[in-house]
């Protein structure tokens, strides 16, 4: 892998396999091999991204850790991580249960379902709350 670098910066960036980087007029830049490094230790919770920067005038590969996104479901993806009992036990409960169907209404208007949004995380625990799942069945529910 190489980096094409001219005044300073990292221009373009090429694999030319076996093949040696051509030479080029000072003016336009120099083809130079990136210095390669491991990926940093992380959580199974995150993501090792790589980049690569200028490191005291030698392209880099540089890594970024993240944390990985929450899940994201549309409403009937989500409704179907619910077993059938678990779905027709929850209908049941909102109906008596003015908390209950405000979530599931909200569910239900929404684009989209994100494991870590708090409503969703409010209405998760007030599932469980009311016995309708367990706490370990909720993390299932919401896990990826």
């Amino acid at each position: 892998m190489h980096a094409l670098v001219r005044d300073g910066a990292i221009l373009r960036v090429h694999d030319f396999g076996v093949a040696a980087a051509p030479e080029l007029a000072p003016n336009k830049g120099a083809w130079i091999e990136v210095a390669e490094t491991d990926p940093p230790a992380h959580g199974a919770g995150e993501t090792a991204s790589p980049d690569i920067a200028l490191v005291e005038g030698v392209p880099t590969r540089i890594w970024t850790v993240a944390a990985n996104p929450a899940p994201r479901w549309t409403p009937l993806e989500f409704i179907e991580r619910f077993t059938g009992a678990e779905q027709l036990a929850i209908v049941t409960a909102a109906q008596g249960n003015p908390a209950l169907r405000l979530f599931y209404d909200k569910l239900m208007a929404s684009l989209d379902v994100t494991a870590d949004e708090p409503r969703v995380v409010a209405g998760m625990q007030a599932l469980v709350d009311a016995g309708l799942i367990t706490a370990e069945r909720r993390a299932e529910i919401l896990g990826a």
